[in-house]
């Protein structure tokens, strides 16, 4: 595909410029690439397309009563329940129905990728389907595959394949698509182990399998992967978190693994992942200590570990060391010991330790985080709880005084109930400076 322009010069004379995009025009999809894609889609979305419904073909494109589409089944429109225009009523509820739960990309029964361009390349008769794609037959058209990108040369870089109802186990031949760069099969009904082949590609820079139903181990990328993104939650790998995800991928920025069944620690090698930016671990089936060598996460932003086995103290040189990070998540696990200190150089902006074991009094912990807080336009704290003691820190009264970003924000949040609390400052107050009124703030501070 190409994008042209004019630019004129002078009045009599005009140039012509064109931008090649990363579309082909028809110039075909190299042969082992080509059957990669055939495979996948014959193995993964042909038998239950085969079984899609045809209600009737002579009506327009986007009639509800032309043939299934999952945009009509996730909006409800073949459920007995729904109310629609009487002129557009859905007529076939003999045929096919819902009773709920449309939403649920588990429970689509059909998949539907590449299904319009089987109906729709027949201009003379808009009610035949065609045996297959037509952007599989002979030499492959990318123009005609949707959710594939190619470049110039008809090399497949990029496949969409998100919510489309994919199942069974994905094909060895994936191994085929060599120059892939981004994969992205979220939301389907895929299954099996997660073939090592999905990494094979030289230049895959990001994988997203989110919520499928991959089991067995998490495969290792090859070695000096240039994979940036790697998004994992959602499925049933269950034999751990091997190491070797942050050695051959020494380049990865975002490591997503949410809602797991690992029953692992992290590995000690996450020291070799410097360039992390994101680790969103929540529901991960996480156990133990935080390793020591967290301290290497320089350029870490978000860590998120919330609802995990995680125990021992959040240690002070994990905070230290992780000085870019702006959002810290350890809700709902067992950290013990008193909180570690948060420097006013740490960009913090959200701290979310509610629900542990954290212990002693904290003033001077977060004396830090409130200097920083009196920048900034949006802020939480959330300590409920926990084991803490003693007075309500100075630090804590001069964020909801001075703080005038924080109090600014509509979503602004200071929440520390459920620990043992003494609401008196920890120190001599001026009159300006008694404590605030404001309920969302003061309500059991003392519990």
């Amino acid at each position: 595909m190409a994008a042209a322009g004019w630019s004129f010069v002078g009045v009599l004379t005009a140039e012509l410029t064109f931008t090649v995009l990363q579309r082909t025009e028809g110039g075909g999809i190299p042969l082992p690439q080509l059957r990669a894609l055939r495979e996948l889609y014959e193995s993964t979305c042909k038998p239950s397309q085969e079984q899609l419904p045809l209600f009737d073909l002579s009506k327009p494109p986007l009639d509800v009563n032309r043939h299934w589409t999952s945009e009509h089944h996730r909006a409800g429109r073949y459920s007995f329940e729904h109310t629609l225009d009487p002129a557009e009523t859905y007529a076939h509820q003999a045929r096919f129905n819902t009773s709920g739960d449309e939403r649920n990309y588990d429970t689509l029964p059909y998949c539907e990728w590449l299904f319009a361009s089987r109906l729709d390349s027949n201009s003379s008769d808009p009610t035949a389907v065609l045996p297959g794609p037509p952007g599989l037959d002979g030499a492959g058209d990318c123009q005609q595959l949707a959710g594939v990108t190619c470049d110039h040369n008809g090399n497949v870089v990029e496949l969409d394949l998100n919510g489309l109802a994919l199942r069974g186990e994905l094909p060895s031949s994936i191994a085929d698509l060599t120059s892939l760069e981004r994969l992205a099969i979220s939301n389907n009904q895929l299954s099996g182990q997660l073939p090592p082949a999905i990494f094979s590609s030289p230049v895959l820079k990001r994988l997203d399998v989110t919520h499928n139903h991959f089991s067995g181990p998490i495969p290792c990328p090859a070695d000096d992967s240039p994979l940036r993104q790697l998004d994992l939650s959602q499925n049933e790998f269950a034999v751990g978190l091997p190491g070797c995800l942050f050695v051959a991928a020494p380049r990865l920025e975002r490591l997503a693994i949410n809602y797991l069944s690992l029953n692992s620690e992290l590995p000690a090698e996450i020291k070799e992942a410097t360039a992390l930016k994101e680790l969103l671990a929540d529901h991960a089936g996480l156990t133990g200590r935080l390793p020591g060598e967290m301290h290497c996460l320089k350029r870490l932003t978000r860590l998120s570990l919330e609802r995990n086995h995680l125990s021992g103290p959040f240690p002070q040189w994990a905070v230290d060391g992780m000085s870019s990070l702006r959002e810290l998540r350890l809700s709902f696990n067992g950290f013990s010991g008193p909180l570690p200190t948060f420097p006013a150089s740490l960009p913090l902006e959200r701290v979310y330790l509610d629900h542990n074991r954290f212990s002693g009094a904290f003033g001077p912990q977060i004396r830090g985080f409130a200097q920083h807080l009196s920048q900034e336009s949006f802020a939480s704290l959330n300590l409920d709880h926990n084991e803490l003691s003693g007075n309500v820190p100075d630090a804590v009264y001069r964020m909801l005084h001075d703080a005038h970003g924080l109090k600014a924000a509509s979503s602004w949040h200071i929440t520390m109930i459920e620990n043992h609390l003494l609401c008196e400052p920890g120190g001599a107050r001026s009159p300006e400076q008694e404590p605030p009124t404001d309920a969302r703030v003061l309500e059991e501070w003392s519990r």
